[in-house]
């Protein structure tokens, strides 16, 4: 499917699936307070000086960027910040980023919501090597952030 892309999905899809996993893994909350900071600028900045690529969908209005705060217990704080995508007309292409950190145990985890081929959306993580699938994505906006903060939640409580 990757082939059948344009070079403009192609470089967005490098974007997500290896770019950004591996900024984040080596900046943390750096990488956080420029999202945070520029809102979707930061991306459309970022992918138009990596490929001088133009394109109408995607421009920094069609991002939404939200941060959210968990405890669990008195142990963890855990912070989310997720970027919502323009829509993807393109299987393996991001509807919603989520870059989650929790300082404490210095964990960090990059997951997406992409588009599938089945035209459905699949919760995913990647490092920008290795990939793991966690399945078919609820419906709404809501449920997707619940299950990828459990997710992350049970992961973290791991690593203690």
């Amino acid at each position: 499917m990757i082939n059948k892309m344009s070079k403009f999905e192609r470089a967005v899809y490098e974007f997500e699936q290896h770019l950004l996993p591996s900024l984040f893994k080596s900046t943390k909350v750096n990488l956080l307070n420029a999202i945070l900071d520029k809102e979707g600028e930061f991306f459309v900045q970022t992918v138009k000086l990596a490929y001088g690529e133009k394109n109408e969908n995607f421009v920094a209005e069609k991002f939404k960027v939200s941060l959210d705060r968990a405890r669990s217990g008195e142990d963890y704080i855990f912070d989310f910040v997720t970027v919502q995508m323009p829509a993807p007309k393109t299987p393996l292409l991001a509807e919603i980023l989520y870059f989650c950190l929790e300082e404490k145990t210095n964990s960090v985890k990059y997951y997406l919501c992409e588009k599938s081929y089945n035209n459905k959306s699949m919760i995913c993580s990647t490092t920008g090597d290795v990939r793991e699938n966690y399945g078919e994505a609820p419906k709404s906006y809501e449920a997707k952030f619940r299950k990828v903060a459990n997710l992350f939640i049970k992961e973290v409580r791991k690593i203690k």
